[in-house]
This record gives structure tokens, C-alpha cells and sequence, in this order.
């Protein structure tokens, strides 16, 4: 019978060294399992993790939405006001027989803007904390990443409008204030129908600044709804 080197038979040299390898394998295999279910532990908590801030995202721009949508029917409400003071502008007529509490109302509504203030909390909390880059969905990213900024530029034109509007009525009303002449509410309305700067603030401001500002609001709302539709599929996942 053939011998190692060893003295012991070439066979069972052959059979430690299968066993040897098979045992090798085995802790390899073992090592690559345990890696895997580490991975897999891992990869699912980063997923529960990414889907509680998402939940939590969604509440807060649900809110967003909600009052958003409150402010652009004030600012639709100034729109269709102004509106409806231009066209008095171009017809003296209807103007002199429109009863002027009617008259106080329309301007009123017109001046009485509302500002949308949005809770960016959670949102700030996960871009501070660097958690934000848990979400793996990258247009979901990049939106919620740019959104603050695409909030400023979609309320621009109503900042605007609010930054304006104090020193213009400022001047109207020091303008139509002499009692010595207006006697009453009614000459005090006339004098704002007839004032330039009134007239300019009603076109310049509240028409061409609040249709824009409008249009800017309600993309915007759109743009918070596609990024709700965007966590809802995420947390479906």
C-alpha cells in the first residue's frame, strides 16, 4: 500500500484534506450567511427607518397642502375684487350708483392678503441630521432636498405684494383724509376711486402681481401633491 511522506496511507491523508477543505467551506458558507443576514438585518432597518421619516414627511406637507389651499381662496378672493375694481375704473357710471358699503367691501377684499407660512420642521430635522439621504427614491430626494427653495421662489410675487401694499395705502389714505373737504365715507370712497396711486396698487399690485402669485401658489400645491404620491409609493414598498 502506498505511503505519504508521513507514513500514513496516501488515502487517508486524502481523507483529512477532504475534510479539512469540507470543514473550510462550511465556515466560509457560515461567515457569508451570517454577512448576508447582517445585510439583510440592516437593509431593513434602514428601510423602517426611511419609511417612519417618510410617514412622518407626509403628515407635515399634508398640512402644508391644507393650508395653502386656505390662502389661495383669500388671494383668489383678492383677485376677483381688484378684478372687479379695474372694471369700476373704466365705468364712472356703475361706480356712482354702487352703494358704498359695497364699494368698502370690494376694497376690503382686495387689501386683506393673507401670508402662507409653512411648517418645514421635520423636514429641516432630517436634512440637519443627514438622515434625509436614507430615502433611495432620488427624484423623492432631490424634491424634498430643493423644496424649501422652490417654496421661496413660489411665494415671491405675494411677499411682494405684502412688502408693497403698507406705504401705497399709506399714501392713499393721508390723500383722501382732509375732513375739510370729504364729509363722509362716501366722499372718502371717491377720493380713492379717482386716486392714481390707488388705481396703480389695484392694477400693478393685486392684479398682474396676485394672477401670478395664484398661478406660482397653486403649482406649488401641485408639486407638494406629486411629492405625496411619490412617499405614498415609497411606503408601500
Amino acid at each position: 500500500m502506498e505511503k505519504s511522506k508521513t507514513g500514513k496511507p496516501a488515502f487517508a491523508v486524502g481523507r483529512y484534506l477532504k475534510y479539512a477543505i469540507g470543514e473550510i467551506v462550511l465556515v466560509i458558507i457560515g461567515i457569508l450567511i451570517a454577512v448576508s443576514i447582517n445585510g439583510w438585518n440592516e437593509d431593513r432597518k434602514l428601510k423602517n427607518e426611511e419609511k417612519n421619516s417618510l410617514k412622518d414627511l407626509r403628515t407635515e406637507l399634508a398640512s402644508n397642502i391644507e393650508g395653502l389651499a386656505k390662502v389661495v381662496e383669500f388671494h383668489q378672493r383678492s383677485f376677483d375684487s381688484a378684478s372687479k375694481l379695474q372694471s369700476l375704473f373704466n365705468d364712472e357710471e356703475a361706480f356712482k350708483v354702487m352703494p358704498d358699503s359695497l364699494y368698502r367691501k370690494l376694497v376690503r377684499s382686495m387689501v386683506l392678503t393673507y401670508t402662507f407660512n409653512p411648517n418645514l420642521g421635520i423636514l429641516k430635522s432630517l436634512i440637519s441630521s443627514g438622515k434625509i439621504n436614507t430615502i433611495s427614491n432620488k427624484e423623492l430626494l432631490y424634491s424634498l432636498s430643493s423644496l424649501e427653495d422652490t417654496i421661496i421662489d413660489a411665494l415671491e410675487d405675494q411677499i411682494r405684494i405684502t412688502g408693497l401694499m403698507d406705504n401705497l395705502i399709506e399714501k392713499i389714505v393721508t390723500a383722501c383724509m382732509d375732513t375739510s373737504i370729504f364729509q363722509n365715507s362716501k366722499d372718502i370712497s371717491t377720493c380713492r376711486f379717482y386716486n392714481p396711486t390707488f388705481r396703480h396698487m389695484t392694477q400693478r399690485l393685486y392684479i398682474n402681481l396676485g394672477k401670478n402669485g395664484l398661478i406660482e401658489e397653486r403649482a406649488l400645491i401641485e408639486k407638494f401633491n406629486h411629492i405625496l404620491v411619490l412617499i405614498d409609493e415609497e411606503i408601500k414598498k
